[in-house]
């Protein structure tokens, strides 16, 4: 039975006052009507003030010395919540991200309204923290979250020529992989997927000395020097090595912070074969973390995997291709045919053609080939009295056919 309302605004709860009726016992109560899916709760305070108590086992409610019946519903317990796919997320960030609870074989769970907190165990991991989040049934769509302006940007470009279902499926795409994306030069980080190593050997080290920087450039040079220093792009170094520095003006009119090595590589560097990468990108693959080139004939007939060879495993493969118990010690052509069966590397024929030159076993059984002669011609004089110079070498002991003059 409803007795008083006050309700003094809508943005605020309806407090009501009524009694509550059941076999001739009358309950007054104050409660407030709230947006909830139950019929009612009942407070602490209404269970301590009627002696209540509640009897799991067999399923009643006592107040007041008289029983009630009361049934359970929904499902009530701890579950297990896990990443719905395998999420990296860069360092120093936050991540919203689906999740699937684990519920027990034939549960479902249509209704329920929950808490995530992370293990405590977990927490003493070197891992992601997971934040203390309420949530509710209807919570469980992912948000829609708007882009970034530099990602807004780069959708309305590459979506110029899609129809409406695929600049969807791109925008699902840069959301998921936002963090990939650098939103300043601030963001740029580190990565370990390719390994670079200069290898010095017994080099002793080369310090260019400081060269004078024009007067109008020095606050350039200083402002580029602290902003790369802000975003730890370098940092300070008291190292033996050291190369200047050049600014180099682009054509909008800032300028390029460049380090010039050219002093450095005339002095060490005295042979360099550098892969051609932008004319050669498209025919480049990576297959299992090992760099391959696609050759490819006009016909398609002869459309081969060449595995790119670091510098420091040549010598490897022309050793098995050349000089093994198989490869027959076999000449430039050849064994220029059988490496480009499977490897590749910038210089290849040189390499072939100094690597044979030196073989001991080749030098020492095979004979040099000839080189073909062009056989003598007569002399044709042009005007009388016209000079011709010939090498006459005589007083030889004479041949078999009488021959005892070179000339």
């Amino acid at each position: 039975m409803l007795i008083d309302t006050d309700l003094q605004t809508h943005s605020c709860p309806i407090i009501i006052i009524a009694y509550i009726l059941h076999q001739n016992l009358n309950y007054f109560v104050e409660a407030v009507v709230a947006d909830i899916r139950a019929d009612g709760i009942l407070g602490l305070d209404f269970l301590k003030d009627n002696d209540c108590v509640i009897d799991v086992v067999a399923k009643k409610l006592i107040v007041s010395g008289k029983d009630y019946p009361v049934q359970f519903e929904g499902k009530l317990g701890c579950y297990r919540i896990v990443a719905s796919e395998t999420i990296s997320i860069p360092p120093e960030s936050e991540m919203v991200i689906s999740c699937v609870v684990c519920v027990p074989k034939g549960q479902t769970m249509k209704h329920f309204e929950g808490i995530v907190e992370p293990l405590e165990n977990k927490l003493e991991q070197n891992g992601p923290l997971v934040a203390r989040t309420l949530i509710q049934k209807q919570h469980n769509a992912d948000p829609e979250i708007s882009l970034r302006p530099d990602l807004q940007n780069l959708l309305e470009k590459s979506s110029k020529h899609l129809n409406s279902d695929q600049e969807r499926q791109l925008r699902e795409l840069i959301l998921r992989y936002k963090e990939s994306f650098a939103e300043t030069d601030k963001d740029l980080g580190r990565t370990t997927l390719v390994k670079h190593k200069i290898n010095t050997g017994d080099a002793p080290a080369f310090k260019e000395p400081p060269r004078r920087t024009p007067v109008h450039l020095q606050c350039e040079l200083d402002k580029n020097i602290d902003e790369m220093l802000e975003k730890d792009v370098v940092e300070p170094s008291n190292s033996p090595w050291a190369s200047g520095v050049v600014l180099v003006k682009k054509k909008d009119g800032t300028y390029r912070f460049c380090v010039d090595y050219r002093r450095l590589n005339k002095r060490y560097l005295e042979r360099v074969c550098l892969l051609d990468v932008c004319g050669q990108w498209d025919i480049l693959e990576v297959i299992e973390g090992i760099l391959y080139r696609r050759f490819e004939t006009s016909d398609n007939s002869k459309n081969r995997l060449q595995a790119i060879v670091p510098y420091s495993e040549r010598r490897n493969v022309l050793f098995q291709c050349h000089d093994n118990k198989t490869s027959a010690h076999l000449g430039v052509r050849k064994t220029i045919e059988r490496i480009r069966q499977k490897y590749y590397w910038p210089g290849l024929q040189a390499d072939v053609r100094r690597y044979i030159k030196g073989c001991e076993f080749c030098n020492r059984r095979k004979n040099p080939c000839r080189t073909n002669k062009a056989p003598m011609q007569l002399v044709q004089s042009c005007h009388p009295m016209e000079r011709i110079a010939a090498d006459i070498l005589g007083e030889l002991p004479e041949t078999e056919n009488g021959n005892g003059i070179f000339w």
